[in-house]
Order: structure tokens, then sequence, then C-alpha cells
């Protein structure tokens, strides 16, 4: 998913880890922005940028300040569904 001032690519790998790779410099090394413990299933970008919606497979939802993704605004664990407040506020679509 493309940042929206498109200078960056953000990718997740499949131990969990969100990744930030550079489009202005591609010979950089990447850059792990953010972890879960279990692989991520949706990824969204919100508030303009100002801030990363993530949900993994153990069903956690976390929006994480951008780029301080250490800040985490909202960390939520949900049983069998992702209440529709929240998926219409990150963007994110619904597995089932």
């Amino acid at each position: 998913m493309f940042l929206p001032d498109e200078s960056s690519v953000l990718m997740a790998d499949k131990f969990g880890d969100l990744l930030r790779f550079s489009c202005d410099r591609p010979n950089e090394e990447y850059e792990v922005v953010l972890g879960h413990l279990s692989m991520l299933m949706d990824l969204a970008i919100v508030d303009r940028g100002s801030a990363i919606c993530t949900a993994d497979r153990d069903e956690k939802i976390r929006i994480s300040c951008y780029p301080n993704s250490y800040n985490i605004k909202v960390s939520k664990h949900f049983h069998s569904h992702i209440p529709r407040k929240l998926r219409k506020h990150c963007g994110m679509r619904s597995y089932q």
C-alpha cells in the first residue's frame, strides 16, 4: 500500500511485521514500522496518513500513530467479528 504522499510503500511479511520501502531510494534497506505477534491480514492508512490501522490473524486490531507507531491509539481483540464502526473508520474489509 502506498503512503498518501507516494514516497514509500508499506508491505506486511508473513511474520506480522509491517515494512516500509522507499520509492525515492530503491536501493535503500527497508524499515520495520510495527509488528504483531501473528500474520497481518489487513492494513489501512487513516487520518490522512497520521495513523495506521492493522488487523492480524488472531483477531487483534491496532490503530497506531504514524510514523511513531510505538504510540498505539487503540488495541482491541475481537472474538467473532470486527464492529462495523471500526471497519468503516479504518476502511477495512471483512474476512469470514
